[in-house]
């Protein structure tokens, strides 16, 4: 689960098999439950797959790309928008992002299989992609302290 940045909303991922679960958020002060999308990604009761934006409209998650490889997108609760954040890797799985308090970079784990390092890729004020990831160090959860 991932907590919105006013504290009332969680995001969660309801699934029952590996791959195929649901967005849900739920509103803390009703009780209510709202599917956001339905998602084709590798679901993991212990992997970190969402990411609020602080000003909260923004969720990252992880959907399976054209690769079939976990890929970070965009979702807008309030509108359903939905952007790529970026391309699908060929041979290795983005897995738990985080956005940083300031909303200027993604890190990101990348497993290929033989090995786990965490990356960091700069974001403008849009979040959009800018410039290059850049490798940061072998890990397996990466987290941003405010």
């Amino acid at each position: 689960p991932a907590w919105s940045p006013d504290g009332r909303t969680i995001a969660f991922l309801r699934g029952s098999e590996p791959v195929k679960c649901s967005l849900i958020l739920l509103d803390l002060a009703t009780g209510k439950e709202t599917k956001l999308r339905d998602l084709r990604v590798w679901y993991a009761r212990y992997t970190r797959n969402l990411s609020w934006t602080a000003d909260g409209k923004w969720l990252v998650f992880l959907e399976n790309g054209s690769t079939g490889h976990s890929v970070p997108r965009l979702l807008s609760p309030q509108t359903g928008e939905i952007r790529p954040l970026m391309a699908a890797p060929a041979k290795a799985e983005y897995l738990q992002p985080a956005i940083s308090p300031d909303g200027r970079s993604l890190a990101y784990l990348v497993d290929d299989l033989q090995s786990q390092h965490i990356w960091v890729q700069p974001l403008s004020a849009d979040y959009s992609p800018v410039g290059e990831p850049r490798m940061i160090a072998p890990g397996k959860f990466p987290a941003w302290l405010p």
